[in-house]
């Protein structure tokens, strides 16, 4: 099972979601919190292109950008944006 790590970059984000939103975000959260098999193989996931180790979940028009550690079976959640935000910040550079 892969772990899931929450990044300090993560939460920050999560806050400037509407309450709406941060519910959705929330559900998906518990749904994976206790790990899941393989990222890669989750329907809402997507690996971003040209960027080998970082992909995405998708939640209605808000975008969980997120690195794969394969050594560690770690997924780190680090941004949490609405698609047109989302792809201008993350990955980072």
């Amino acid at each position: 099972m892969w772990k899931i790590r929450i990044e300090k970059s993560f939460r920050k984000s999560f806050k400037s979601l509407d309450g709406v939103t941060q519910k959705r975000v929330i559900a998906f959260l518990e749904e994976v919190q206790g790990g899941m098999p393989s990222p890669t193989q989750h329907p809402r996931f997507r690996p971003l292109q040209g960027t080998p180790g970082y992909g995405r979940f998708r939640i209605g028009n808000v975008r969980i950008g997120v690195s794969l550690d394969v050594a560690n079976q770690t997924v780190h959640f680090r941004f949490i944006g609405r698609r047109g935000d989302f792809y201008k910040r993350f990955p980072p550079s």
